[in-house]
């Protein structure tokens, strides 16, 4: 939270990731080497860390939504998920100084993973919705 409250403070954009992994619960003590693989493949100024069991939040700053979802399709792999897979659920979020709080940032982009599950459960249902 430090990081993030200090890039809005200086007026950098930041955006927050958060991977809600669907098998996480049968795959005990994977989230941090997930985690750690991550990191590597991230640029130095941003951070991953994991926020639960099977949840990894990513912050990149100077970074709009649109850039933060591109640079999640790639990352998909180090949990063994393709490009556009549903191994894990992306909930993403980003804020311009002045914006809101942190706090307010994770938890649109928990909600924005979360959504996505609805959305998919509502696209496979043969009524179009869910039930």
């Amino acid at each position: 939270q430090r990081s993030a409250r200090e890039a809005l403070d200086r007026g950098t954009p930041i955006a927050v990731v958060v991977l809600l992994i669907r098998d996480a619960v049968s795959l005990p003590g994977a989230t941090q080497p997930w985690v750690a693989e991550i990191r590597g493949q991230m640029r130095a100024s941003d951070l991953a860390g994991m926020l639960g069991e099977g949840e990894i939040g990513l912050l990149m700053h100077d970074t709009e939504a649109e850039q933060a979802k591109g640079i999640v399709e790639r990352l998909r792999n180090v949990v063994g998920d393709e490009p556009g897979g549903e191994s894990i659920l992306v909930g993403v979020s980003s804020q311009k100084p002045g914006q809101g709080t942190v706090d307010s940032i994770v938890h649109d982009a928990r909600a924005d993973a979360l959504a996505g599950t609805h959305r998919r459960r509502a696209a496979d249902s043969p009524h179009g919705v869910n039930r």
